[in-house]
């Protein structure tokens, strides 16, 4: 028997010339990843880590945790509102209508003649998406 009529055998209707060429470039991709792993010794490199330690990173991930899906936790971001204002010497109020509790601080500008600014966020709605077109904003 020759190679070309063993090249000629089927394996379910694939010509076995076909199957050998998809083993050896599994055979090869396997030891592609294992010589990728074992260069890599284990160590996975993340080229943003060093954002972690950025204070205002981990102010803003300390926000991000706060769970205002439950109305007991809502507190829990006023909370986190007073102890920024507290932090930078803002003075502030916290008005409780209907019961939920409204985070208002205020920073004076240096000059009275320009026009009051208001900057407003709402923990409870942080998941709410809005359609990024001006007519919804």
């Amino acid at each position: 028997m020759t190679i070309n009529q063993i090249f000629n055998y089927h394996i379910c209707a694939i010509p076995l010339k076909t199957c050998l060429l998809i083993t050896v470039k599994m055979i090869l991709l396997i030891w592609l990843s294992v010589f990728l792993v074992l260069s890599c010794n284990g160590q996975t490199v993340n080229k943003y880590e060093h954002y972690l330690d950025d204070p205002a990173v981990q102010l803003f991930r300390e926000y991000l945790e706060i769970d205002t899906s439950k109305a007991e936790n809502i507190q829990t971001g006023v909370d986190f509102w007073i102890r920024q204002a507290n932090d930078v010497g803002l003075p502030y109020a916290v008005y409780s209508p209907a019961g939920k509790p409204i985070f208002v601080a205020t920073l004076e500008g240096s000059d009275p003649s320009y026009l009051e600014f208001l900057f407003e966020t709402s923990i409870a709605q942080i998941w709410t998406v809005v359609k990024v077109e001006c007519c919804f904003w």
